[in-house]
Parts: structure tokens; sequence; C-alpha cells
């Protein structure tokens, strides 16, 4: 029996995929889960547009990312913190003080889960990376004083 597959299936296929299986399967798991569709030669057309579609918008969307990452990529970054007569920090810097001071002072928009830092409980100049994308990387200098 051949289905469309609507979703990843770990280890039978990906999303838009045209499968060949047994009956069973189709009729008894992936149909009534959602995970895939009858197949018809007009569905499959469609599925196949859709796919085109969708690679030239993440053609896109990378190249998007590779322009914020240039744009990213060696800014530097101020933070001012209270500390000690040591110079030890009252707390440490995080990842959304990062975010927040890119937002501030550099129009820069990015998630704290995209921001790659050492642990910051002292002053001094530090570097963190910031992950856009697969393979797309940006860093960015932290001076605390």
């Amino acid at each position: 029996m051949k289905v469309i597959l609507t979703q990843d299936v770990a280890g039978f296929g990906q999303a838009g995929d045209v499968k060949e299986t047994k009956s069973g399967y189709a009729r008894n798991f992936l149909i009534p889960n959602g995970l895939a569709t009858f197949y018809s030669p007009a569905l499959a057309k469609e599925t196949e547009a859709q796919k085109k579609r969708e690679e030239a918008g993440s053609a896109q969307m990378r190249e998007a990312q590779l322009e914020m990452a240039k744009k990213i990529d060696g800014k530097l970054i101020t933070i001012h913190a209270k500390t000690s007569e040591k110079g030890k920090l009252f707390g440490s810097i995080t990842a959304l003080q990062i975010v927040k001071n890119l937002a501030e002072e550099h129009d820069i928009v990015v998630t704290a889960k995209q921001v790659k830092m050492p642990v910051i409980k002292e002053m001094g100049e530090y570097e963190a990376e910031i992950s856009l994308a697969e393979n797309i990387n940006a860093k960015i200098k932290i001076k605390v004083i």
C-alpha cells in the first residue's frame, strides 16, 4: 500500500515522502496517528510542490541568518554589575542579560537558548557564541565592569 507521510517517522521516512508499506501498518498505525495519508497522484504532486516551496524558503532563511551572523560577529557588549571589593560579582551574568543588551544597544534579537557562554562571576572580558542555525555561529565579546 502506498502512503504519503505527513510527519517525520523515525526509521521510516521524512514528511512528504511517498512510501510503500504493508497495509496493516498503514491502516492501524500511520493513518490513525496522523503520520500519513492514503496515496493519490494529485496529493503527491501537491506534496512535492510544497516541498519545493519549503526548500526555497529555507534557502532564504539561511541567507538571512548568515547576514545576521555577520552583523553580530565581533560586537562588544559592556555590562555594568555590582561587585565586591575583590572584583567578584554579586551573582553572575546570565544569557538573558546578554540578549537584553544586544536588543537595546545593537537592535539584534536573539533568544537566551542561542547564547552559549562561560560562567561569568568576576569582572573582565569574556567571549560568548551565538548559534543562529546549524553551522551558523557568531562570536561576541563581553566586558563586565
